[in-house]
């Protein structure tokens, strides 16, 4: 059988050769010569039809002795040829066109935000199908996503395309693509119910245990004790603290609930926001969805035969985490969004969590300025996760714990720091912490273990793996100074953006069409003998 299947490779090799060229310049992700995808279909059309007349009429010129079929080719063959040598390819190219348009789409806002962005990009010398692209769920404003990637720190070329109220948005710098998905995406339209006056609620705290540190200045994840998985950061509070003692001294941990120290708001920290009422209607969650589908199949089409995106980014605000009616619907708006994309996409991609709004926190202020807004304005705040491990439930529960806990960490490591126990701002670090362990930090858990793992209650449903890369904490205000732990981020997306998964329908797919190519490839190497054979019946048997 293998040998068999040698010989016929080998025999069909020039067949394959020959088909494979038009394939490789119809497929080409670049533009060829400055000419679209269907002006090459065209281009490739015409070349054909003149092979084939060609091939007319060398035949009918080498048959000596059919006088009328050689008058009829002069006089009405060759027209006719002619006339579809230059009307077929027209016709070609206008239904390639029109077929890669496709319907005529129900999301026309999603349309006209998506051209100007093409445009904007262009305009800038950047191309979406040379470059990663990165989708970020979860913007609950324009003034929210302005902020964001104004604390990136980053040289964008392109900067919040198109402006005002609109779906998308794009970012653009020579390394990436960071597409916004306001308006098409259920975690998206269920943060923007929180509205910007929530957000004075509760905090999540970040956390950055996990990962050992040594002393240097790299930048990277933001540790107790260090910086960037490599580089101490608290020099003195690393050397004596280590792992810290949760249980030591003077029972601190866990005796203060928030509100009940009446110097709490003094401090300056705030007051939770109250519940908001509102709530995603089933209709609106699932139209959403279908708004996210479409922007994915938007980016399946741009960037053929690459890969749909290389990354996504869910940003989950402080102010709808600290929402008890938000925070319960949260986890199910992530599955949905993520599952929709992988669907879609057939593509599995690092996924990074990112809590925003810590600025509105005074204990998150605060620890920002005890470690220095230079180091924080260039390091991660957070946990990391191995995007190869699988996020199963145990997994991602054990991971929300480690993180949760380990923000302690930083608590304890400031407060040993020398003459640490007398800095004016240990009040507001302390009601963080008590915020933190006795608030939310089950929200924190409920959010990723429901949202983020792939086993989500009993029942286990074969699906995609997630690449979940970690869950990061960030403020992104206004000001350069209510800035930090957001660059690095970026940075890290950037680095993973070739770990990257085919799901099983995908390569499904794939193999079915390399079948189907075969089988064509085959059929056509039939044909091509075929027509040799009746050359040679028809000059040498039939003709001697």
């Amino acid at each position: 059988m293998n040998f068999l299947s040698q010989f016929f490779r080998f025999i069909t090799a020039p067949f394959r050769f020959l088909f494979s060229l038009p394939m490789a310049v119809i497929s080409a992700p670049r533009r060829l010569m400055g000419l679209s995808l269907p002006a090459r279909v065209a281009l490739l059309t015409t070349i054909l039809l003149i092979i084939c007349v060609v091939v007319a009429f060398l035949s009918v010129w080498l048959t000596e002795d059919e006088a009328d079929t050689w008058n009829y080719w002069m006089r009405w063959g060759i027209l006719v040829a002619l006339a579809l040598l230059f009307v077929i390819p027209v016709v070609v190219y206008y239904a390639v066109k029109s077929w890669l348009q496709g319907e005529i789409s129900r999301y026309p806002d999603i349309d006209q935000a998506w051209n100007e962005g093409l445009q904007a990009l262009a305009a800038n010398g950047l191309d979406l199908a040379e470059m990663p692209v990165f989708l970020v769920l979860g913007a609950a404003d324009e003034r929210s996503t302005r902020a964001l990637f104004e604390a990136s720190g980053l040289d964008f070329l392109v900067r919040h395309v198109p402006p005002g109220r609109k779906p998308l948005h794009w970012y653009g710098d020579e390394n990436g693509v960071y597409l916004v998905i306001r308006d098409a995406s259920h975690l998206s339209r269920l943060n923007s119910l929180a509205g910007a006056g929530a957000a004075a609620a509760l905090p999540m705290g970040g956390d950055v245990h996990g990962t050992a540190q040594t002393p240097g200045t790299a930048q990277g994840t933001l540790a107790a004790g260090g910086i960037r998985d490599s580089g101490a950061f608290l020099h003195a509070a690393a050397e004596e603290v280590g792992e810290p003692d949760f249980g030591g001294g003077g029972g601190i941990q866990g005796t203060l609930v928030p509100g009940a120290a009446p110097s709490e708001y003094a401090s300056g920290a705030r007051p939770a926001a109250p519940a908001t009422t509102a709530s995603l209607g089933r209709r609106e969650a699932e139209e959403q969805i279908e708004r996210l589908r479409y922007v994915c199949s938007l980016l399946v089409h741009a960037r053929q035969p690459l890969c749909p995106m290389n990354g996504i980014l869910t940003l989950l605000p402080l102010h709808a985490v600290s929402d008890v009616m938000l925070a319960k619907d949260m986890p199910g708006a992530v599955q949905n969004d993520l599952t929709a994309i992988r669907q879609t996409t057939k593509l599995c991609c690092p996924i990074t969590a990112m809590v925003t709004g810590m600025e509105t926190e005074s204990g998150f202020t605060e620890l920002v300025r005890r470690v220095g807004a230079g180091r924080a304005k260039t390091n991660r705040f957070g946990k990391g996760f191995n995007v190869w491990n699988p996020p199963t439930a145990e997994n991602i529960d054990a991971f929300s714990a480690h993180a949760c806990g380990s923000f302690e960490d930083w608590v304890y490591s400031l407060f040993r720091e020398p003459d640490g126990l007398n800095k004016p701002g240990n009040a507001k670090l302390y009601s963080l912490l008590c915020k933190i362990r006795s608030q939310l930090r089950s929200r924190l858990r409920n959010i990723l273990l429901h949202g983020y793992s792939t086993e989500t209650g009993d029942e286990q449903p074969e699906q995609a793996p997630l690449l979940f890369s970690g869950c990061y904490f960030a403020a992104t205000g206004k000001t350069g100074d209510r800035q930090a732990f957001v660059k690095n981020v970026f940075e890290k997306m950037l680095d993973m953006e070739e770990e990257l998964d085919w799901t099983d329908d995908a390569l499904i797919e794939d193999d079915r069409y390399h079948a189907m190519a075969r089988v064509s490839m085959g059929v056509s190497g039939l044909v091509i003998l075929g027509i040799i054979a009746m050359f040679v019946y028809k000059f040498y048997f039939q003709g001697g």
